[in-house]
């Protein structure tokens, strides 16, 4: 079962579709019986909301995040470095909230762009690094 947490209503809905699954150990493939696989092609923040919800899924099966975000514009963002490590990511540290902060020097950027979405359905979506695969320094 994919969840794109970034667009789900929130962490108990999540919890809720997971449960069925943990409660009955069920691994057949039907419908509540699927492991979970988390989807986020989200920001830091949201990475970080995911790593602690994945990390809360007994019947989680795969984190799917995009390896050049948090190899390049991750790090600039935020205080905390997503390292995978054999397949596996620690957890934020245990700081408050989600254990990660923005970068405060991020807001003093003379190329930083400030986009804000119309409402709800309408975000902004940007192509943030180009063509990812390009990119040597991102790549496996």
């Amino acid at each position: 079962l994919l969840l794109i947490k970034s667009r789900d209503p929130g962490f108990r809905q999540v919890s809720r579709v997971s449960l069925p699954a943990q409660v009955f150990q069920i691994n057949e493939p039907i419908f509540f019986g699927l492991p979970i696989v988390l989807h986020n092609a989200g920001g830091p923040i949201a990475h970080a909301a995911n790593l602690h919800l994945a990390a809360n899924l007994p019947n989680l099966f795969e984190l799917e995040t995009v390896r050049a975000f948090y190899r390049t514009y991750f790090r600039e963002l935020t205080d905390v470095t997503t390292e995978v490590v054999d397949g596996c990511v620690a957890l934020p540290p245990d700081r408050p909230g989600l254990g990660v902060a923005l970068n405060p020097d991020l807001w003093q950027r003379d190329d930083l762009h400030v986009l804000t979405s119309e409402g709800e359905g309408k975000a902004v979506n940007l192509q943030a690094l180009g063509d990812s695969w390009s990119r040597p320094d991102i790549r496996l």
